[in-house]
């Protein structure tokens, strides 16, 4: 069971270590180097934030795990259990990639864009205490 104060304590240290991390010059310095680097397409940020092969999906990629995740699930969504329209779908990690669920088929869901919004703040909430 996780102590109450304790994570408290601990989000506020870390909310305090970001503010202070981005008023530092030189942080925001290599920051915006690394940014242009980025927008100019020399290098791919992976989840580490080092240069890796991660690319984005394209639309025919997300077709194909929307039309799998059809077939297999329905047309419901993964959070408030009602029909969806089709031009309202989202795809949802169904453990969240920042509390250690794996991006892969077996753990996503097809929700409302609204409620994976909602489930969203849930979860920062959560992590960040805000």
């Amino acid at each position: 069971m996780i102590n109450l104060e304790t994570q408290a304590k601990k989000n506020e240290y870390i909310r305090d270590w970001y503010r202070n991390k981005y008023k530092d010059p030189e942080y925001r310095k290599k920051r915006y180097e690394y940014q242009n680097k980025w927008r100019r397409g020399e290098i791919t940020p992976n989840k580490k934030g080092k240069p890796g092969n991660r690319q984005q999906r394209t639309l025919e990629y997300r077709e194909v795990i929307v039309k799998y995740l059809i077939e297999k699930l329905g047309m419901i969504c993964g959070i408030c259990n009602e029909n969806m329209d089709y031009k309202d779908i989202g795809i949802d990690h169904i453990i969240a990639r920042a509390l250690g669920g794996e991006n892969k088929m077996e753990n996503l869901r097809l929700v409302h864009k609204s409620c994976n919004s909602k489930e969203g703040i849930k979860v920062r909430k959560l992590i960040y205490g805000h």
